[in-house]
């Protein structure tokens, strides 16, 4: 593969930081490494650049010249600075330095358009910041999806008395026991998700959806509707 000089000078140091964050076992080292990405300074280039992201098929680990749509830079940011649903990486450590994340950002900015075309036109719908962290929060759904393609499994509970009928001294629901359901969602889009789930009250099976109208933004909407 071939590469220009300038890209090739902003690669090395690059590489080293990588290696030394990220490349250890269990992490993205060895032949078996986490989501079939290794960064071995020897190995990030081939991994990384055009490859297409496993955890999320819309993005490519490095889209050259582009960093805003290259996961690998992305996940290296706070949440409230890449827009990005997911967990931080180095995952449990340290975050990266300022200076060490604006290398990595520079280095897939010097891809040359001449040899890679022109970062595409930005057609991915990008995450709004959540209201809040899950689909679900204690026994009420909340106003925020899944996400595309992500199929989740979870036992759920329902307090058996309503909070009304439970009063303080059943502690509002908590001491009357819970109905207990087995519960499956997958979302069809960012914006719409289908669950099925069987519950042991009246031993009945109950199918849902929900379409998240109206998603919380900074720079938008104040509020989200499902």
């Amino acid at each position: 593969m071939v590469r220009a000089q300038g890209e090739t000078d902003a690669f090395a140091p690059v590489a080293r930081l990588l290696q030394s964050r990220c490349a250890m076992p269990g992490c993205h080292a060895g032949p078996e490494p986490a989501q079939g990405m290794r960064l071995e300074a020897d190995q990030t280039y081939r991994s990384t650049v055009n490859v297409r992201a496993r955890t999320d098929a819309r993005f490519l680990r490095v889209t050259p010249g582009d960093p805003d749509h290259s996961l690998v830079y992305l996940k290296l940011l706070s949440p409230h600075q890449g827009a990005y649903r997911g967990p931080r990486m180095p995952l449990s450590m340290e975050p990266l330095k300022d200076d060490d994340i604006a290398r990595v950002r520079t280095w897939i900015e010097s891809f040359p358009s001449e040899l890679w075309g022109h970062p595409p036109e930005d057609k991915i719908e990008r995450f709004s910041s959540r209201t809040f962290q899950d689909a679900t929060l204690a026994n009420l759904p909340t106003p925020d999806p899944l996400g595309a393609r992500t199929l989740e499994f979870r036992f759920v509970h329902r307090f058996k008395a309503s909070v009304a009928d439970a009063g303080s001294k059943g502690f509002y629901g908590l001491d009357s026991g819970a109905w207990i359901s087995l519960d499956l969602a997958y979302g069809l889009s960012d914006s719409i998700d289908i669950g099925l789930r069987r519950t042991n009250l009246e031993t009945d099976y109950e199918g849902y959806a929900k379409w998240a109208a109206i998603r919380q933004d900074a720079t938008g909407s104040p509020i989200s509707v499902a």
